[in-house]
């Protein structure tokens, strides 16, 4: 009588919907790929080692279950934190630098980029959290991975670009603040002081931007070729029981469905 009652008239779900199953005692999720559903339980196969997991249906139901596939775009955050002598100029800088990564890729991700500071602790770093969303609902895991991580590595080349610092700076002693000491004699410093004059360490200086130019440009081509992402991918493939709607799927209508023996009715599931 439970299973009739989850399976036909809850229906929290569908064959091929990837879902969060929570403990009632515990907060963390597992993540699921609804593979096979009766009357008596339920076949579950787990993201993260791929077995197959089976519930009963009358143990389900005391679960909390969250449908990943049928809430639409899905918004993942991260938090970051950087020293408190950072300027809101560099912070704005950041935000620009986000804002065309994700124009520039409207196929994976909403144009919209939340960046907030949510915190000031110890008085020596500001917490940042950065917020996207993503235009698939993660029911293809490898898909949804290949993006996050895609987003990932522009943040991190934003961060490097602007640059911002981590709590604390940058320690003396680093390639960023060098530290050393040298003892020279008269004829030596003479000669240091000539080719200053002379503009020597002007030429060095252009050269050595050069390098970190070349430098750089090999370091985007290979974030670039990481970060791509397959095209067998992002081909579509049915993976839910539930009817798509043609021509309906835009800003407010996100995750609605065809209802179940209603012709034409629309709801939100």
């Amino acid at each position: 009588m439970v299973g009739c009652i989850f399976v036909f008239f809850e229906h929290p779900f569908d064959i091929g919907d990837r879902v969060q199953v929570y403990n009632m005692s515990a907060s963390i999720a597992t993540s699921c790929i609804v593979k096979q559903q009766s009357l008596l339980y339920t076949v579950f196969q787990r993201i993260d080692n791929q077995q197959l997991l089976q519930i009963t249906n009358e143990r389900l139901i005391q679960k909390r279950i969250e449908n990943v596939t049928r809430s639409g775009a899905n918004r993942e955050t991260r938090s970051i934190f950087v020293d408190v002598r950072t300027t809101f100029v560099d912070i704005m800088h950041l935000r620009t630098e986000l804002e065309a990564f994700l124009k520039a890729n409207p196929r994976d991700y909403m144009p919209n980029l939340g960046l907030n500071v949510i915190d000031v602790a110890e008085l020596n770093k500001i917490e940042i959290r950065v917020a996207w969303i993503h235009k698939n609902n993660w029911s293809n895991e490898p898909l949804r991975a290949k993006r996050s991580g895609r987003f990932m590595c522009a943040l991190v080349a934003a961060i490097r670009k602007v640059p911002i610092m981590r709590p604390g700076g940058v320690p003396l002693g680093t390639e960023e603040r060098p530290y050393w000491t040298a003892q020279i004699t008269n004829s030596e410093g003479k000669e240091i002081l000539e080719k200053k004059k002379a503009g020597g360490p002007m030429l060095l200086d252009e050269e050595a931007r050069r390098k970190r130019e070349v430098a750089r440009e090999k370091e985007d081509a290979a974030r670039e070729s990481f970060t791509k992402v397959p095209a067998s991918l992002t081909e579509k493939k049915a993976v839910t029981t539930g009817a798509d709607l043609e021509g309906l799927v835009g800003p407010g209508v996100v995750g609605m469905r065809n209802k179940a023996g209603s012709g034409n009715g629309l709801y939100y599931p």
